[in-house]
């Protein structure tokens, strides 16, 4: 039989979160989407917090990243309410907040530092003393000093989601090809025509004018951007089960606790420059218990589910790449580094009036990946 060819007006090349959310928005458009994966053991979906936080990016974070975090929030419960209608899937889209805690003294100051920070960047938050924290959480360490309360954080679990968007797509009429060979552009005067998919034992082509690369970790397997600054920078977590002990995600200095459904605790915060080695290891397991034990005591008694790695696609300056490529036609969703989940919804929207309109939106324009072309002129 001989290989078909699928005629498409976009091809999205990655279906994690970032290129479903892609698909589903062009779909919601009446564009005609094939959606290109490949199992990646490490991707960054599956080990994801999910946290919807941009009130935590004040101080490590510039303005341009803020901004994009914040009109994502904004747009998110929109975009849910949509992806769970479509999907008949819940998505573990949760509003009670962050609460960012001091564990020390040293700790109060960082943190009224930190709210100083949120309030010039016009993020709201309320400072809560000990005792008031005591009666919102009150599993959280008796030693703790206070925290900063963001009500407007929320939080999605991004397996659910995935889920859910897989649905979505798959009742809209998006076309998902498995595909574990090697994918290559397919160009003609230098500009992209399509995706050619070697050795895929059913399509031998995609016929498309825009290719959109949403490969996490993984998107310098296309030729055309093996020069990019790409790296996986691996993340591990911990999953633990029992008693509920949390109703809002807490963070310290050296963690993030996300309360889940049916009483689990998803444990995370490690960032490690390891290659695309996935094994977790012992000793960040231990530092995230040991962590977790000081700030809620009560998870020494939860069963332990699993301890696994992902891998966050970061860039040099750990900013997102949105927008046109080097080549006429590719388009990059790439480099959102701990921020994938939240960026989701405002990155298809980016690509969505790119594909429409072929206009660059304002909160995308100064991250085209063709930023690090210009850093290598200088």
């Amino acid at each position: 039989m001989n290989p078909k060819v699928i005629q498409a007006d976009v091809t999205v090349v990655g279906d994690g979160i970032i290129g479903q959310s892609i698909a589903f928005e062009a779909r919601r458009v009446g564009l005609r989407v094939v959606l290109l994966g490949k199992h990646q053991p490490g991707a960054a979906t599956p080990a994801a917090g999910g946290m919807l936080c941009p009130s935590g990016e004040a101080f490590e974070s510039e303005q341009r990243l803020i901004n994009l975090a914040t009109e994502s929030c904004r747009i998110y419960p929109d975009f849910i309410k949509r992806v769970e209608e479509i999907s008949g899937h819940a998505t573990g889209y949760d509003k009670h907040g962050t609460l960012m805690v001091a564990l020390t003294q040293d700790h109060v100051g960082q943190l009224e530092q930190l709210g100083k920070a949120q309030q010039k960047r016009g993020l709201q938050t309320k400072w809560l003393e000990a005792n008031v924290l005591k009666e919102l959480e009150p599993n959280i360490s008796p030693r703790q000093c206070g925290a900063l309360l963001a009500r407007d954080d929320h939080q999605v679990n991004p397996v659910m989601l995935h889920a859910a968007l897989v649905a979505a797509n798959q009742k809209s009429g998006c076309i998902l090809v498995e595909h574990s060979g090697t994918t290559q552009l397919a160009t003609a005067d230098g500009e992209v025509q399509g995706v050619d998919l070697l050795e895929h034992p059913q399509y031998s082509r995609i016929d498309s004018p825009w290719v959109v690369s949403a490969s996490g970790a993984w998107s310098r397997e296309i030729q055309e951007l093996q020069d990019v600054p790409l790296r996986p920078v691996r993340g591990q977590f911990v999953r633990l089960q029992g008693a509920p002990l949390l109703k809002h995600v807490v963070r310290t200095p050296d963690l993030y606790m996300i309360p889940r459904a049916q009483g689990v605790l998803y444990l995370g915060g490690s960032m490690e420059e390891a290659g695309f080695d996935p094994k977790p290891l012992a000793g960040h397991t231990m530092d995230l218990l040991w962590h977790g034990f000081r700030a809620v005591p009560g998870i020494y008694e939860l069963e332990m589910l699993e301890t696994t790695a992902g891998f966050r696609p970061a860039l040099r300056d750990n900013l997102p790449a949105i927008g046109h490529s080097k080549v006429p036609g590719l388009l990059t969703a790439i480099g959102h580094y701990r921020h994938g989940i939240m960026l989701a919804p405002i990155t298809a929207a980016a690509i969505l009036e790119l594909l429409q309109a072929n206009r660059v939106p304002d909160l995308v324009k100064q991250l085209s990946v063709r930023r690090f072309e210009d850093e290598n002129k200088t």
